[in-house]
Protein backbone atom coordinates (compact mmCIF):
# COMPACT_ATOMS: atom_id res chain seq x y z
CA UNK A 1 0.00 0.00 0.00
CA UNK A 2 1.28 3.40 -1.00
CA UNK A 3 -0.39 6.66 0.62
CA UNK A 4 1.02 9.82 -1.38
CA UNK A 5 0.34 12.25 1.70
CA UNK A 6 -0.65 11.72 4.93
CA UNK A 7 -4.37 10.89 5.50
CA UNK A 8 -5.66 12.29 8.67
CA UNK A 9 -7.24 15.22 9.15
CA UNK A 10 -5.83 16.73 5.89
CA UNK A 11 -7.52 19.30 3.94
CA UNK A 12 -8.32 17.11 0.56
CA UNK A 13 -10.60 16.15 -2.54
CA UNK A 14 -11.27 14.01 -5.62
CA UNK A 15 -11.97 12.70 -9.48
CA UNK A 16 -12.02 9.04 -10.77
CA UNK A 17 -10.67 8.47 -14.58
CA UNK A 18 -13.38 6.09 -15.29
CA UNK A 19 -12.35 5.20 -19.28
CA UNK A 20 -13.91 3.19 -21.69
CA UNK A 21 -16.12 0.31 -20.30
CA UNK A 22 -14.24 -2.82 -21.14
CA UNK A 23 -16.26 -5.97 -23.26
CA UNK A 24 -19.08 -7.06 -21.07
CA UNK A 25 -18.71 -4.06 -18.49
CA UNK A 26 -21.74 -2.19 -17.77
CA UNK A 27 -21.91 0.90 -15.86
CA UNK A 28 -24.79 1.27 -13.38
CA UNK A 29 -26.18 4.81 -11.88
CA UNK A 30 -28.01 4.69 -8.16
CA UNK A 31 -31.43 5.43 -8.78
CA UNK A 32 -32.88 4.16 -5.64
CA UNK A 33 -34.87 6.42 -2.53
CA UNK A 34 -33.01 8.15 -0.20
CA UNK A 35 -32.31 5.17 2.00
CA UNK A 36 -32.15 2.12 -0.32
CA UNK A 37 -30.39 -1.67 -0.46
CA UNK A 38 -28.01 -2.21 -2.70
CA UNK A 39 -29.19 -5.80 -3.42
CA UNK A 40 -32.38 -4.30 -5.15
CA UNK A 41 -32.31 -4.37 -8.80
CA UNK A 42 -34.88 -1.68 -9.18
CA UNK A 43 -32.41 0.82 -7.79
CA UNK A 44 -29.82 0.79 -10.46
CA UNK A 45 -29.96 1.42 -14.10
CA UNK A 46 -27.49 2.76 -17.07
CA UNK A 47 -27.40 5.91 -18.55
CA UNK A 48 -30.82 5.85 -21.21
CA UNK A 49 -32.00 2.54 -20.00
CA UNK A 50 -34.14 2.04 -16.63
CA UNK A 51 -33.30 -1.56 -16.51
CA UNK A 52 -33.56 -2.32 -12.84
CA UNK A 53 -30.47 -4.60 -13.03
CA UNK A 54 -27.98 -5.18 -9.85
CA UNK A 55 -24.41 -4.10 -10.70
CA UNK A 56 -22.66 -7.27 -11.77
CA UNK A 57 -19.00 -8.71 -11.48
CA UNK A 58 -16.79 -6.57 -13.14
CA UNK A 59 -19.43 -3.37 -13.40
CA UNK A 60 -18.46 0.55 -12.80
CA UNK A 61 -20.51 1.42 -9.93
CA UNK A 62 -21.36 5.57 -9.93
CA UNK A 63 -22.90 6.93 -6.44
CA UNK A 64 -23.74 10.45 -8.00
CA UNK A 65 -27.03 12.89 -8.62
CA UNK A 66 -27.63 12.08 -12.26
CA UNK A 67 -30.88 10.07 -11.20
CA UNK A 68 -31.24 11.27 -7.35
CA UNK A 69 -32.07 14.76 -6.16
CA UNK A 70 -30.95 14.87 -2.72
CA UNK A 71 -28.41 13.10 -0.07
CA UNK A 72 -29.00 9.60 0.11
CA UNK A 73 -27.77 6.30 1.84
CA UNK A 74 -26.70 3.11 0.00
CA UNK A 75 -27.16 0.04 2.09
CA UNK A 76 -24.69 -2.49 1.25
CA UNK A 77 -26.70 -5.36 3.49
CA UNK A 78 -26.21 -9.13 4.37
CA UNK A 79 -26.51 -10.35 0.90
CA UNK A 80 -23.37 -11.44 -1.18
CA UNK A 81 -22.60 -8.86 -3.62
CA UNK A 82 -20.32 -9.43 -6.53
CA UNK A 83 -16.77 -7.50 -6.71
CA UNK A 84 -17.19 -5.04 -9.16
CA UNK A 85 -14.28 -2.73 -11.11
CA UNK A 86 -14.30 0.93 -10.33
CA UNK A 87 -16.47 2.72 -8.27
CA UNK A 88 -17.06 6.63 -8.54
CA UNK A 89 -18.70 8.30 -5.53
CA UNK A 90 -19.26 12.38 -6.48
CA UNK A 91 -21.86 14.45 -4.58
CA UNK A 92 -21.55 17.56 -6.38
CA UNK A 93 -24.39 18.60 -8.38
CA UNK A 94 -25.20 17.26 -11.74
CA UNK A 95 -28.57 16.98 -13.28
CA UNK A 96 -29.93 17.67 -10.02
CA UNK A 97 -28.35 19.54 -6.82
CA UNK A 98 -25.80 18.28 -4.48
CA UNK A 99 -26.47 15.97 -1.55
CA UNK A 100 -24.10 14.22 0.87
CA UNK A 101 -24.05 10.15 -0.19
CA UNK A 102 -23.15 7.29 2.13
CA UNK A 103 -22.45 4.01 1.79
CA UNK A 104 -23.01 1.52 4.81
CA UNK A 105 -20.84 -1.42 3.99
CA UNK A 106 -22.10 -4.68 5.95
CA UNK A 107 -19.98 -7.10 4.59
CA UNK A 108 -16.52 -7.50 3.04
CA UNK A 109 -16.61 -4.41 -0.22
CA UNK A 110 -14.11 -5.43 -3.11
CA UNK A 111 -12.77 -3.85 -5.76
CA UNK A 112 -10.72 -4.80 -8.38
CA UNK A 113 -9.84 -1.30 -10.19
CA UNK A 114 -9.96 2.10 -8.22
CA UNK A 115 -12.49 3.95 -5.71
CA UNK A 116 -12.92 7.32 -6.82
CA UNK A 117 -14.32 9.89 -4.29
CA UNK A 118 -14.93 13.76 -5.37
CA UNK A 119 -16.67 15.59 -2.30
CA UNK A 120 -17.36 19.52 -2.76
CA UNK A 121 -17.21 22.44 -0.46
CA UNK A 122 -19.86 24.03 1.44
CA UNK A 123 -20.84 20.99 3.58
CA UNK A 124 -24.04 20.48 1.01
CA UNK A 125 -21.65 17.28 -0.91
CA UNK A 126 -19.79 15.16 1.88
CA UNK A 127 -19.30 11.31 1.56
CA UNK A 128 -19.19 9.26 4.12
CA UNK A 129 -18.30 5.16 4.14
CA UNK A 130 -19.78 3.58 6.98
CA UNK A 131 -18.48 0.08 8.25
CA UNK A 132 -21.94 -1.33 10.27
CA UNK A 133 -21.01 -5.01 11.48
CA UNK A 134 -18.43 -7.64 12.45
CA UNK A 135 -15.39 -7.31 10.72
CA UNK A 136 -15.47 -6.38 6.98
CA UNK A 137 -13.60 -4.49 5.17
CA UNK A 138 -12.97 -2.71 2.04
CA UNK A 139 -10.58 -3.88 -0.66
CA UNK A 140 -9.41 -1.74 -3.53
CA UNK A 141 -6.61 -3.37 -5.77
CA UNK A 142 -5.26 -0.27 -7.84
CA UNK A 143 -6.07 2.56 -6.15
CA UNK A 144 -8.20 5.46 -3.94
CA UNK A 145 -8.61 8.86 -5.38
CA UNK A 146 -9.93 11.35 -3.27
CA UNK A 147 -10.12 15.04 -5.08
CA UNK A 148 -7.74 14.40 -7.77
CA UNK A 149 -8.21 15.96 -11.17
CA UNK A 150 -10.35 18.85 -10.40
CA UNK A 151 -10.35 22.15 -7.79
CA UNK A 152 -12.04 20.86 -5.00
CA UNK A 153 -12.87 23.99 -2.54
CA UNK A 154 -13.31 21.67 0.44
CA UNK A 155 -15.50 18.81 1.71
CA UNK A 156 -15.18 15.97 3.93
CA UNK A 157 -14.33 12.15 3.63
CA UNK A 158 -15.15 10.01 6.41
CA UNK A 159 -14.16 6.36 6.67
CA UNK A 160 -15.97 5.47 9.86
CA UNK A 161 -16.81 1.92 11.81
CA UNK A 162 -19.64 1.54 14.24
CA UNK A 163 -16.70 0.30 17.00
CA UNK A 164 -12.81 0.44 17.80
CA UNK A 165 -13.00 -3.57 16.64
CA UNK A 166 -14.15 -3.22 13.06
CA UNK A 167 -12.15 -3.03 10.14
CA UNK A 168 -11.68 0.02 7.50
CA UNK A 169 -9.29 -1.00 5.09
CA UNK A 170 -7.47 -4.44 4.01
CA UNK A 171 -3.96 -3.40 3.61
CA UNK A 172 -2.49 -6.32 2.99
CA UNK A 173 -5.36 -7.33 0.46
CA UNK A 174 -3.95 -4.70 -2.20
CA UNK A 175 -0.34 -3.95 -1.30
CA UNK A 176 0.75 -2.37 -4.75
CA UNK A 177 -2.60 -0.03 -4.26
CA UNK A 178 -2.61 3.32 -3.55
CA UNK A 179 -4.26 6.49 -1.69
CA UNK A 180 -3.77 9.89 -3.27
CA UNK A 181 -5.89 12.82 -2.09
CA UNK A 182 -6.02 16.55 -3.12
CA UNK A 183 -5.99 20.28 -1.95
CA UNK A 184 -8.72 21.36 0.19
CA UNK A 185 -10.73 18.75 1.62
CA UNK A 186 -10.54 16.95 5.35
CA UNK A 187 -10.12 13.08 5.33
CA UNK A 188 -10.96 11.01 8.57
CA UNK A 189 -10.05 7.31 8.64
CA UNK A 190 -10.44 5.15 12.16
CA UNK A 191 -9.22 1.85 11.71
CA UNK A 192 -9.95 -0.69 14.07
CA UNK A 193 -8.08 -3.22 16.05
CA UNK A 194 -8.59 -5.91 13.64
CA UNK A 195 -7.55 -4.95 10.34
CA UNK A 196 -5.09 -6.84 8.79
CA UNK A 197 -1.29 -5.31 8.54
CA UNK A 198 -2.55 -2.51 11.10
CA UNK A 199 -1.51 -2.75 14.23
CA UNK A 200 -4.06 -0.36 15.56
Amino acid sequence: MKITRPIFSLPVLAVALLGTAAEGQTTRYWDGPAAGAWGTGANWRQLGVNDDVLPAAGDIVILDHTFVGAAYTVRQGMNPMNTISNMTIDPRAGVFAAGDITLEIDRDFNMTGTLTINPTGGGASDVAIDFVRGNQVLRVDTAINIGIGYAPTGGTVTFEADDSDRCIYDFEGAPDATIDIGDNLTVSIRMGAQCPGTAN
